[in-house]
């Protein structure tokens, strides 16, 4: 499960399913689904996944460096992913993976699709994977894999939250922020992902260019819904945004982005995003930009990548279990407690191109309530963290990288699945 793949231009969260069950390692080209040979769909794991990339789904003024975007990402933000099951409990299977943002004390609801051909909503269910799938023209392994219910199934298990910054080899993480396939138009539904250019990318401009950037990410919860965060999420409104078949890359005035609520339960907004696999069913928000990793976890020019997490066990985390309400994250207060994580991303989910030479996420003044097992409700997981400071040339190059599959649950597995940042979990 990515939960935070991105850069200062670009972000998206992926579900990536597997059918091996626990943690694996692929070890030929037909199961780690090569692209040299031809085998990209034939691996044990969804290496395109299931995702949601707000300017890929048409909302090209969302996210982005400045204030003329509603998420700016040149300052802290707090990103929240919530799990929402069939029947409301941490027992039932994945429906719905939902996100809202926190910054400035604001709650900030993510923004809706605006693509004829695919529900006006703003979260992953499989309906609107299948849609977007046929929409985008892409091969729909993320059924094929089964779906978020099998993602699901993944997070009760147990996943290894982890994070990195690194460059892409294989795609120069153009599936993140720019077009991609390059060869398409960019006002095509689905090719255009960002505004960097076609030409960057290329892992030895963005270490020459960028190689002191940094990134923080604190105050990472993960619980039921609703309490990792002290924000209520924004109510959905009744309106149903336009739909457009096709839109220029340019920024659109988003007047009617409101997202409309989704058909799968949940009583809380959708939360942040998140690179590869994460904890259970349960809302992670997530701080730090990431792209999708490459189908190779050894492409990544990261700090000490690592292996993807595996399918790990257990619905959520289960540090110190705890039923109250983690407190709202404070986005003034720097956080006292950085925690450096690296990850070796299978589609190199997490590109630093894009993005200025250092960049500082304060964190909450609690660096991190502990994680915990949900009972009875689903889990959120939240993360406060500060997004990587634009820089003005972003530096993807043009290549062929896979999108990341939504899923509710992260799960770490030998496939191109980025690994998931940490971020606060609220399970609403």
């Amino acid at each position: 499960m990515d939960i935070w793949q991105s850069n200062s231009i670009s972000q998206a969260y992926t579900s990536h399913p597997c059918i091996v069950d626990g943690q694996t390692r692929c070890s030929s080209p037909t199961e780690c689904g090569d692209d040299a040979t031809n085998n990209r769909f034939d691996g044990v794991c969804d290496k395109d996944g299931c995702d949601f990339n707000p300017y890929r789904m048409n909302s090209h003024d969302f996210y982005g460096p400045g204030s003329n975007f509603k998420v700016d990402s040149t300052k802290p933000v707090t990103v929240v992913t919530q799990f929402i099951t069939d029947d409301n409990t941490a027992n039932g299977n994945l429906v719905e993976i939902k996100r809202f943002y926190v910054q400035n004390g604001k709650a900030i609801d993510n923004s809706a699709i605006s693509w004829t051909g695919i529900d006006p909503v703003n979260l992953l269910t499989d309906k609107v994977c299948d849609q977007a799938k046929t929409v985008f023209g892409d091969t729909n392994d993320h059924s094929k894999k089964g779906g978020l219910k099998v993602m699901g199934d993944a997070l009760k298990k147990g996943v290894v939250l982890t994070m990195s910054l690194w460059v892409d080899y294989a795609a120069n993480c153009l599936w993140l922020d720019s077009t991609y396939p390059v060869t398409k138009n960019p006002s095509v539904p689905g090719a255009g992902r960002g505004t960097c250019a076609t030409s960057s990318g290329v892992p030895a401009d963005v270490l020459a260019q960028s190689g002191s950037a940094t990134v923080k990410y604190g105050n990472i919860r993960v619980g039921d819904l609703g309490s990792t965060t002290t924000v209520t999420p924004p109510s959905p409104s009744p309106s149903t945004p336009s739909v457009t078949p096709l839109r220029s890359p340019a920024p659109i005035a988003d007047s009617s982005e409101t997202p409309e609520p989704t058909d799968a339960p949940s009583d809380s907004p959708t939360d942040a995003p998140s690179d590869s696999p994460t904890d259970a069913p349960s809302d992670k928000p997530t701080d730090a930009p990431s792209d999708d990793p490459t189908d190779s976890p050894s492409n990544e020019p990261t700090d000490t990548p690592s292996e993807d997490p595996t399918d790990a066990p257990s619905d959520s985390p289960t540090d110190a279990p705890s039923d109250d309400p983690t407190p709202a994250p404070s986005l003034t207060a720097p956080s006292d407690s950085i925690v450096p994580i690296y990850y070796q991303c299978e589609w190199n989910e997490w590109c630093s191109q894009c993005i200025a030479p250092e960049s500082t996420f304060p964190s909450t003044d609690n660096p991190s309530d502990a994680l915990f097992e949900p009972t009875d409700a689903q889990t959120d997981v939240s993360t406060d963290a500060p997004s990587d400071s634009p820089s003005d040339e972003p530096t993807n190059d043009p290549s062929n990288a896979p999108t990341e599959a939504p899923s509710d649950i992260p799960s770490d597995e030998p496939s191109d699945e980025p690994t998931d940042e940490p971020t606060d979990v609220p399970s609403d």
